[in-house]
């Protein structure tokens, strides 16, 4: 059975690795040009690229496990895109949609676990690093995608967040379907056992 790590690790460590590849970037570059490389005590390294960068994607486990029935992976199906020169966070926001949509994913999207009343309340936000701008949802319910409600938060509004019934309500003058229950039969057998347990 695979190994869960917390989010606090999993960040720190992915933190660490962008880290030692971008000094080791600069130290190749210096390299190259002859110039003393950066130090980390000098604080970030300048990063120095001949040509076109590739791009570097980092996600959780199961970004790198479903794939809602199609031939790619979350993470895949956004790096894909990427190097076909989508704008990044099209691309994210695609291979996000792939985990949502999967009734096999049970943290988040349709068939994401409920609360402790058996609805599935979904939370996703997004920034976009041009534009300098974010929007995200929480505590929506009944839109199997959150992410594209944050989406059209981050371009429809000029708030960076809304919540509940007003997310739901915002993401049906939208158009966005509303379903009265994002349960799966996974998700509520789920429940029902953690119920059980309380008794």
């Amino acid at each position: 059975m695979p190994t869960r790590v917390s989010r606090r690790r999993f960040v720190t460590a992915g933190l660490a690795t962008g880290a030692a590849g971008l000094f080791a970037a600069s130290r190749r570059a210096a390299a190259r040009d002859k110039t003393p490389p950066a130090t980390p005590a000098a604080g970030a390294p300048a990063v120095v690229t001949r040509g076109a960068a590739r791009p570097v994607m980092v996600g959780s486990w199961n970004a790198a496990k479903f794939t809602n029935g199609g031939p790619r992976t979350g993470i895949a199906e956004a790096y894909e895109k990427m190097l076909r020169g989508d704008d990044v966070l099209d691309a994210l926001l695609a291979g996000v949609a792939i985990l949502e949509l999967d009734p096999t994913e049970d943290s988040v999207g349709y068939g994401g676990l409920p609360n402790a009343d058996g609805v599935v309340q979904l939370d996703a936000c997004c920034m976009h690093g041009p534009t300098r701008r974010a929007g995200g949802v929480a505590a929506l319910e009944g839109v199997r995608t959150p992410s594209k409600v944050a989406r059209a938060v981050l371009d429809e509004t000029d708030h960076h967040l809304l919540v509940g019934r007003g997310a739901q309500e915002f993401a049906r003058r939208l158009g966005f379907t509303i379903e009265d229950d994002l349960n799966t039969e996974h998700s509520r057998r789920l429940w029902l056992e953690w119920k059980r347990r309380l008794d």
